[in-house]
């Protein structure tokens, strides 16, 4: 089992160095494989000519999508890109289906961030010539087949309530009715019991029709394609595309509501089966942000520390984590994911996080072994415990090299690449931002590790919410949550 440790722990740092060291060449080779152009009626186009494989990804991003949704039609946009994937006026859904199975290609719809949604084709390069046609009439001549607009509507109905029976998933959405209160982001974009029960059909036309417009719309291809046809070929069906007279006007993100000072809220969910799950939200740099890389590194190194402590020295839950996010207007979390005692993890979380603050860090990844690196035994005098971890010095050329390959592993299929493309464009609007990314991290030093720990895990104010049955939230002292997270010298 050691062995098998130290070869994964070894496998990890040699891959990282490997790629930290061979960045420039990467960038360079890759951004030369991208192409860039516009259509006739604005919407750029990014190439990315990849020879090792033959599958083609085509995609159109539409950027904004809650904040163009009507008041009370959340999940709008949703709605209708899945739609358009059940048929055109040429082919319906049955017809459109036998293809795309006889193919082993797919049309498919992505609409799970608040910031974009894509419409997708992935095929064989041999197959493209045929599906492409096909891909552009579902986009631009859909069926509006009544029927599968019911399926439609139905399926995400059901997600819904399956994220509202599961405990975690209806924390998550029960916390964002207070964190995003008066924001856009409020619009969940996955529809809510009401919004879903108040969109017709007619409702996803006129919204079609006013808002998936090409002052809204990137398109992106990775692939071994021909650039130039496929810019032609896009000119003469997408390219055809024309705003409507009253265009929406662009709109901006705007921040969040200022948390002033911490808040709890308690929410009874009596199907958690006397477990507790407690979540955390807060603002966060956004992606533009100097600190965004040091915090995307900082939360994968609070990862580990919570796990040794909260999990190892206290056996105090199943899971737990932190996590960035990278929005327009951006927020972090802090996690603990089953717990039987939510009346303590909060003191084990400020240990956590005040341990880095103090400038160390556990020595290695800590989740390959039930000991930990801290050690068992040390729950009844955690300041022993310090004594067992690194300085973050030491230890982040690892932890860089596990986010690096992390990372690059993002970036295994053509789908994924056009994924990040898309999302580099969305948020920077340069479709080879995410390339640059990798040196972003490679410069986070470990003061600048712990400035963000302190900063925003340690000093931003937060927004907490647990959710367990009552005999378990009767057991919180609610100031245990509002006190701030502690000491941090």
């Amino acid at each position: 089992m050691k062995i098998r440790i130290a070869f994964g722990f070894l496998v990890i740092l040699i891959f990282g160095v490997f790629f930290c060291k061979t960045t420039p060449g990467f960038i360079e080779q890759n951004k030369q494989s991208i192409s860039r152009y516009t259509l006739k009626n604005g919407i750029p186009l990014v190439v990315k000519k990849n020879h090792n494989n033959r599958v083609y990804s085509l995609l159109i991003g539409i950027k904004g999508n809650v904040m163009y949704t009507p008041p009370g039609k959340a999940g709008i946009e949703g709605i209708t890109l899945q739609l358009l994937a059940k048929g055109s006026q040429k082919y319906d859904y049955q017809t459109l289906q036998d293809i795309l199975f006889k193919k082993s290609s797919s049309i498919s719809a992505f609409y799970s961030s608040f910031d974009y949604t894509a419409f997708s084709l992935a095929t064989l390069d041999k197959y493209f010539d045929e599906l492409f046609p096909i891909y552009m009439d579902c986009f631009l001549h859909p069926a509006w087949d009544k029927k599968q607009f019911g399926f439609v509507l139905h399926g995400m109905k059901i997600q819904l309530q399956q994220e509202l029976n599961d405990p975690y998933s209806r924390l998550v959405m029960k916390l964002h009715d207070h964190f995003f209160a008066g924001h856009p982001y409020a619009q969940y974009f996955g529809g809510t019991e009401k919004s879903l029960d108040n969109i017709s059909l007619d409702d996803v036309k006129d919204y079609y029709a006013k808002y998936l417009t090409p002052d809204r719309m990137y398109v992106v291809a990775v692939g071994d394609f021909d650039a130039d046809s496929l810019y032609q070929r896009l000119n003469a069906t997408l390219g055809e595309l024309s705003a409507p007279a009253a265009r929406p006007a662009a709109l901006q993100v705007p921040p969040f509501k200022k948390i002033a000072k911490p808040e709890l809220f308690l929410e009874p969910f009596a199907a958690s089966q006397g477990l507790a799950y407690v979540r955390a939200d807060f603002p966060a740099p956004d992606i533009n942000s100097p600190d965004y890389p040091a915090m995307a590194l900082a939360s994968a190194m609070l990862n580990d520390m919570l796990f040794e402590i909260v999990r190892i020295q206290h056996g105090a839950a199943y899971g737990m984590w932190a996590h960035e996010f990278g929005f327009k207007q951006n927020y972090a979390s802090i996690v603990i994911f089953k717990t039987t005692v939510p009346q303590d993890v909060k003191k084990y979380i400020d240990e956590a996080v005040n341990t880095m603050a103090r400038g160390r860090c556990v020595g290695a990844k800590v989740s390959v072994s039930a000991a930990g690196k801290g050690g068992i035994g040390l729950k009844q005098n955690p300041e022993l415990a310090h004594g067992n971890f690194v300085p973050i010095a030491d230890a982040i050329e690892f932890y860089k090299s596990q986010f690096i390959t992390a990372y690059y592993g993002t970036q295994e299929t053509n789908a994924s690449i056009a994924s990040q493309i898309l999302s580099s464009l969305i948020y920077t609007g340069d479709p080879a931002d995410y390339l640059y990314f990798v040196n972003k991290i490679n410069n986070v030093s470990a003061e600048d590790v712990v400035r963000v720990i302190k900063k925003y895990f340690a000093g931003e104010p937060k927004m907490w919410m647990i959710l367990s049955s009552d005999d378990l939230l009767q057991k919180i002292n609610k100031q245990d949550y509002l006190e701030g997270t502690g000491k941090t010298n």
